[in-house]
């Protein structure tokens, strides 16, 4: 295979022809440099008029010289000849007008080409310049981007750090409010079993024997059953309800329950228990919120024949605490309200609840409390009670009683 430029046997490139490729300036400033030097020496033989000489060039020139002219077709064969044919027509003779002219013209070509390379040179120079400051650009770059690489893995393993600090925080701090729930949970459930013992133990439930059945007796006062109401004194019925009311507010407070009509329990201004008449959970009284007191002054039978508004004011309060009571019946789960009568059972109602906390301290479960819904209309268990307790006093009805009141 011949080389991609002259003729030579080579594969590819010969290796003059690649040095010419990559150094065609500084062989053009060696061939100009090659002509300035034989100019002046032809310059210096016409002056002393001796017979001007075959100029001997370096090897190296002439090679590179025969390689310039030959890969640019010729132009530079123009100026070896010119130059030739200038040489060759020297007079012989001393300098003259003629030889003065051409050697004008020799000095005229010899600063153009000395112009040519302080171009050369000048091009050089700037080339150099602009490599060096290209070579400087690209440390400068490269030291910004191992500077960049360097920044870029500090940030990362600062990050990493970051990342790990926040895991381990977050699951010191998940542990921590696991454990303190945990802790808090156990500690609730443990105060509340140890309540719940003493609230057994002040509210000791029983069932006492009598004539027609049995009556329930809660902290050592008789709970009156509803048909029976009117055959207990004022006194019974006043300390027996005053301890229904301790026992349910009480238990709501054990249990964190809000009850539908929230019991006021007696204080030192305020020696009775009292009803706000207004619910929480049901938009069913018209008492304006008022607080009145589930005390009584006077016999039911007294109330029913003189003081029918008193008696109608009674049965709502006593309305009132039956649903609390059934309300904390259905929280805990252990009875079903389906109608009034299942309201009504008080005595039912309060045995279930105290067995199931029994239950429970003897297990050491918690009390299962539910969202249970309860819906129970006021008014209606409020008529309920005044017709059962009139039926058991009289066999009849007294609802007709209550349209008039006397003055």
């Amino acid at each position: 295979m011949s080389c991609g430029i002259c003729d030579a046997e080579q594969n590819l490139f010969c290796s003059g022809c690649c040095n010419y490729m990559f150094l065609r300036s500084r062989v053009t400033l060696i061939k100009t440099l090659s002509q300035v030097s034989e100019l002046q020496t032809q310059v210096t033989q016409l002056v002393s008029g001796n017979e001007p000489r075959e100029p001997r060039e370096p090897r190296e020139s002439r090679e590179l010289r025969e390689l310039g002219e030959s890969r640019e077709h010729g132009g530079s064969e123009k100026l070896e000849n010119s130059g030739k044919s200038e040489g060759g027509s020297r007079p012989s003779g001393p300098c003259n007008s003629g030889n003065c002219a051409h050697i004008s013209q020799l000095q005229a070509r010899i600063n153009s080409l000395e112009s040519q390379i302080r171009r050369q040179k000048e091009c050089v120079a700037e080339t150099k310049a602009s490599t060096t400051k290209i070579r400087l650009d690209i440390e400068r770059l490269k030291q910004l981007e191992s500077d960049t690489h360097a920044k870029k893995l500090e940030i990362e393993e600062a990050s990493q750090m970051v990342f790990k600090s926040a895991e381990m925080a977050r699951h010191s701090k998940e542990g921590l409010l696991e454990t303190g729930y945990r802790d808090m949970l156990l500690l609730s459930l443990h105060l509340q079993a140890e309540y719940l013992h003493d609230f057994l133990e002040v509210f000791k439930l029983k069932r006492k024997r009598k004539q027609n059945g049995f009556e329930i007796v809660l902290g050592q006062n008789v709970v009156p059953e509803l048909g029976s109401l009117g055959h207990y004194s004022t006194a019974v019925i006043n300390s027996g309800m005053d301890r229904v009311c301790y026992f349910t507010a009480l238990l709501a407070k054990y249990t964190s329950q809000t009850l539908p009509y929230p019991l006021l329990l007696p204080t030192t201004k305020q020696p009775k228990v009292l009803i706000h008449s207004i619910s929480r959970s049901f938009n069913l009284s018209d008492s304006n919120g008022e607080t009145q007191s589930l005390y009584l002054h006077h016999s039911v039978k007294t109330m029913t024949r003189s003081s029918p508004r008193e008696f109608y004011t009674y049965c709502k309060l006593l309305s009132m605490l039956y649903i609390d009571v059934a309300f904390l019946a259905t929280r805990l789960g252990v009875v079903r309200i389906t109608d009034l009568e299942d309201t009504a059972k008080l005595g039912h109602n309060l045995t279930q609840i105290y067995l199931q906390i029994e239950n429970s301290l003897q297990t050491g479960a918690r009390l299962p409390i539910s969202a249970s819904p309860l819906d129970v209309d006021l008014d209606a268990l409020q008529e309920y009670l005044i017709t059962t307790i009139d039926v058991a006093l009289n066999g009849r009805s007294a609802e007709w009683n209550l349209v008039e009141v006397p003055e």
